[in-house]
């Protein structure tokens, strides 16, 4: 992939960030969607690891899913436009997974063969990512003591980062394996 089409990608990342945390914070959860849409139609295009992509998105929905939902339940979190529920992570949230996944093959390509990046960049911009989100656009709020939310966000983005750049080195390691008949 080129050196363009990887700022393209983290560009196309971030504006699916703002829309996702800003629509949420307005109580417009599904302004998100329209970038992400397009961004996942553009970047399916011209993948060149597509079925990597396509798979890895569907892991990071559930997973992503799974985790904040789990920030919810241990009240750590609560999110704005808690849809479906205030009980689980809104699906706005799910589609900034999706988005991250996006970048694993691409932009952020280099964390799938460097685990200190991977760990580092997740302890650190996990925290950050919501932090913004609460403080800018009022799309997150920390529950009782924000340092608790802080810290579990950064262990489980500490480990969840790595996580998914493994996955995604697997599926295109899987993906490239040649078929037989």
């Amino acid at each position: 992939m080129s050196r363009a089409a990887r700022v393209v990608n983290l560009v196309a990342f971030q504006v699916c960030w703002i829309a996702f945390v800003a629509g949420a914070g307005r109580g417009y959860p599904w302004v998100g969607f329209v970038p992400l849409v397009l961004f996942a139609a553009w970047q399916l295009k011209v993948s060149p690891v597509r079925r990597a992509d396509l798979d890895l998105m569907a892991l990071a929905a559930v997973l992503g899913f799974a985790v904040d939902t789990s920030f919810v339940k241990v009240g750590a979190l609560s999110y704005a436009a808690p849809f479906p529920s205030a009980e689980l992570a809104p699906v706005w949230i799910v589609g900034m997974w999706i988005a991250f996944s996006l970048t694993l093959n691409h932009a952020f390509d280099f964390l799938k063969h460097n685990t200190l990046a991977a760990i580092v960049l997740g302890l650190f911009g996990g925290p950050i990512a919501y932090g913004v989100a609460a403080g800018r656009f009022g799309a997150v709020t920390f529950e009782g003591t924000a340092w608790f939310g802080i810290a579990l966000i950064g262990l489980a983005w500490g480990a969840v980062t790595p996580l998914l750049a493994r996955i995604a080195a697997h599926l295109v390691a899987r993906a490239s394996e040649p078929r037989h008949a």
